[in-house]
């Protein structure tokens, strides 16, 4: 890069030099054409002074002053004869149809600048029509512009070039290093931190594009850093997940196991402790179905590529379906299990909805005492569905608060595993909350009782059946 960064700094001077040079080269050659042309112009005024008459008959004094001049004065006769020419003797072509001579004709003053073949070399050549004396007065001169300086300016143009190339080549070393330094610390500080790991630290440096490129690099690696402890901790999450789940389903398998070993080595014999051991298989059988159920709806709720199929759901009559499956429970474990949900249509899987009122609903039976009381309020508001679940049962301590919508989370596990819960009930509600982008509420007392409260925003639909936005 550094080699790069001097060879276009050497070729943009070059360039600018070679440009600045021929510039310099037009405008000093207009400059002398001018100044000569003026000049000459002056000289000519002069020459009017004089009768044509007299300056002809006078054409050998002024041809042996110009001799050694290569100057050349001529006079022209306004038809285009002419009259004399300190060069040439005798008679001569008209010079009627030359440029400096027409110019002069129309305009007053004409110029031309041409090889003369009498002279073998390029000549500038000025003329003026004299209106007093009718004629047209030309003078003539060697005219070569700066070409005739090329020899002296040559040494000079040299030098200056090698002095501006020397300048060129310190300005851009000088440059590069201050270019490739940064870019080189830039790169040992992002081998140092994948080496040990460490954040990134950068200088702040005097190009403001590099100090972008430095924060940029900056927040990328938090980014990935963040990227990587979620991985890690997702990781660590699912292998937990799974370790659990193995041992969840470890315990039943092995119950069934028990059960099937006395049955088939004939253990059992008596007809009524077979069937209490049939009873118990089925029973295991429903607890796995139950808890394989709950283990896919949560992969289920936990992949975003997931979109589950939303329908328009008649609120109550959803509430009362789920109620008439909960409520030989209720009675079972004599508790008063009072809903209210208010006549309006939510657009929802109706999965996630029956899942939600299931799981919580079930959960304030099991976790409660003989003669509580479960009362669930569902309602709309500001387009959003308010769900609360109450109950005066256990409660929840402090301490298990925070832990008890993780997966295989049990607040009592004795009595948990007596009344064959999952323990992926709340950890459901949980992941069906967050894929609407709802809230989740919980107050709870030991032996008082709980209250969950859940938010779910922009479930609601109007009555002509569009949903609230």
């Amino acid at each position: 890069m550094r080699k790069r960064i001097l060879r276009d700094y050497v070729l943009v001077v070059t360039a600018a030099l070679l440009c600045g040079f021929l510039i310099f080269y037009l405008v000093v050659s207009n400059i002398m054409m001018e100044a000569t042309k003026k000049d000459l112009h002056y000289t000519l005024k002069t020459l009017e002074v004089f009768p044509k008459e007299e300056l002809v008959q006078r054409d050998e004094d002024i041809a042996a002053a110009l001799e050694d001049e290569n100057s050349r004065i001529t006079i022209i006769d306004a038809d285009g004869t002419v009259l004399l020419d300190s060069d040439v003797d005798g008679e001569m072509e008209n010079h009627l149809q030359r440029d400096e001579v027409q110019m002069a004709l129309q305009e007053g003053e004409g110029y031309a600048v041409r090889y003369s073949t009498t002279l073998e070399m390029p000549m500038l050549y000025v003329a003026s029509y004299s209106q007093q004396q009718a004629c047209i007065y030309r003078i003539a001169i060697p005219y070569n512009g700066l070409e005739e300086y090329g020899v002296l300016l040559l040494p000079a143009a040299i030098v200056s070039f090698l002095v501006a190339s020397l300048i060129a080549l310190i300005l851009a070393r000088k440059s590069a290093v201050s270019l490739t330094k940064p870019l080189q610390e830039i790169g040992n500080e992002i081998r140092r931190s994948q080496d040990s790991d460490k954040p990134l630290t950068f200088h702040s440096y005097h190009y403001e594009e590099l100090n972008e490129i430095a924060d940029t690099i900056k927040q990328m690696q938090e980014e990935i850093q963040h990227y990587v402890k979620r991985l890690k901790r997702e990781k660590k999450i699912r292998q937990e997940f799974f370790d659990n789940a193995s041992h969840e389903l470890k315990t039943p398998l092995t119950s069934i196991r028990g059960y099937g070993e006395l049955l088939k080595n004939g253990v059992v014999d008596d007809p009524k402790q077979a069937q209490e051991c049939i009873d118990h298989i089925l029973k295991e059988t429903t607890h796995m179905t139950a808890l394989i159920t709950d283990i896919l709806m949560i992969s289920r709720l936990e992949g975003n590529d997931v979109v589950e199929e939303k329908e328009d759901i008649a609120l109550r009559s959803c509430v009362e379906e789920v109620r008439k499956t909960l409520d030989p429970s209720a009675k079972e474990n004599h508790i008063r299990l009072d809903v209210q949900a208010e006549d309006c249509v939510v657009h929802m899987s109706r999965k996630h909805i029956e899942q939600l009122l299931s799981n919580l609903i079930s959960n304030s039976i099991k976790y409660n005492h003989e003669n509580g009381t479960v009362d669930v309020f569902l309602k709309s508001e500001r387009r959003r569905l308010i769900l609360v679940v109450e109950d005066d049962g256990i409660g929840i301590s402090k301490e298990n608060q925070k832990h008890v919508f993780e997966r295989f989370y049990r607040v009592d596990k004795g009595r948990s595993r007596k009344i064959g819960g999952t323990g992926l009930g709340l950890s459901i509600v949980k992941h069906i909350v967050r894929y609407y982008n709802g809230t989740i509420d919980l107050v709870s007392k030991e032996n008082v009782g709980t209250k969950i409260s859940i938010t779910l925003p922009n479930v609601v639909v109007d009555d002509e059946g569009e949903q609230q936005a």
